[in-house]
């Protein structure tokens, strides 16, 4: 019994350090795009949307989407894979690339909302 629980503490301090560890190195990347300002600006259509995307490397890639009404960032989005090629906007979600992490509804989920406030 005791093994166990020994075991389950250490499982879930090496998960709790890898998401330090991943969440870290996000604001990391995201500081060194703000400060050389190495954003591309995609805006929908119907221009109540606006996309600034940014690539730190082949395996950083980060999308905020805001509100052009208020300039609010409701979604901010790490995700794997090449840089797009281009933005495609359908009328309930917004894809940067062909992969499904890389996709947001519009207009985002609360919890997309909450996330995007975050360091």
């Amino acid at each position: 019994m005791k093994t166990s629980t020994l075991i389950g503490g250490v499982l879930a301090a090496i998960a709790v350090l890898c998401a330090v560890f991943f969440y870290a190195d996000g604001v990391s990347n995201r500081r060194w795009i703000i400060e050389h300002n190495a954003f591309r600006t995609f805006v929908s259509p119907d221009g109540q949307y606006r996309i600034e995307y940014a690539a730190t490397s082949t395996d950083f890639n980060w999308m905020r989407l805001y509100h052009t009404s208020d300039n609010e960032v409701i979604a901010d989005r790490r995700f794997w894979g090449e840089p797009p090629y281009k933005i495609n906007w359908y009328e309930m979600r917004v894809n940067v690339g062909g992969d499904d992490e890389a996709t947001i509804s519009l207009p985002p989920h609360w919890w997309e909302r909450w996330t995007a406030k975050l360091p």
